[in-house]
């Protein structure tokens, strides 16, 4: 309760926008990436689009970069995740999907803002996350919709085409939304 109260505090003051600030525990969906990348234990990890770093700081990956277009958003983040920032050396980059990113990750996450980018342009950056960004043995998580609500509804096929990943479609999700859990092979 105080950690939410807190988080509040953060939007109002930094003026982002509110429903950053809802309770960590609240998504199942989260909790399901979380279930699974600690099943994993991925050495290192980057999210695209973390907002203040929910899933990002639970992941007790070694390397951990979060990225957002806001800085912000981000700054709360820090301030959210203090011991994660200052300590466990969790870092936060302004950048939005498509930018390149520098390094190699075991972990790509991408979810809960995906549904406001035109598929083929979605299909683009997440080729070349997973090109330049993903290890070999590596897993892209993104989620879609099927939801009249959101702009764009993905299809999960179209924009994993061609690129050669083992996808895992879970389902039954808030809002019509599932996870796709895409690995790469670790001999390619």
């Amino acid at each position: 309760m105080v950690k939410t109260v807190f988080r509040h505090f953060l939007c109002n003051v930094l003026g982002i926008e509110r429903w950053h600030a809802g309770d960590e525990e609240r998504h199942p969906y989260r909790q399901e990436i979380l279930r699974r990348l600690h099943t994993q234990a991925p050495k290192s990890m980057l999210e695209i689009g973390c907002g203040l770093g929910d899933i990002l700081c639970r992941v007790p990956a070694c390397r951990r970069l979060g990225c957002d277009i806001s800085a912000r958003v981000l700054w709360a983040a820090r301030l959210s995740h203090p011991l994660q920032w200052l300590v466990r050396g969790a870092r936060f980059a302004t950048l939005r999907l498509g930018e390149p990113v520098q390094g190699r990750f075991d972990a790509v996450v991408c979810v809960n803002f995906i549904h406001i980018i035109p598929p083929a342009d979605l299909q683009v950056a997440l080729r070349a996350l997973v090109r330049d960004n993903l290890t070999l043995g590596g897993v892209l998580v993104f989620d879609v919709v099927s939801n009249p609500q959101y702009r764009y509804n993905h299809d999960p096929a179209f924009l994993l085409k061609d690129m050669e990943l083992d996808a895992e479609v879970v389902g039954g999700f808030e809002f019509g939304r599932s996870l796709v859990f895409a690995h790469k092979a670790a001999g390619e």
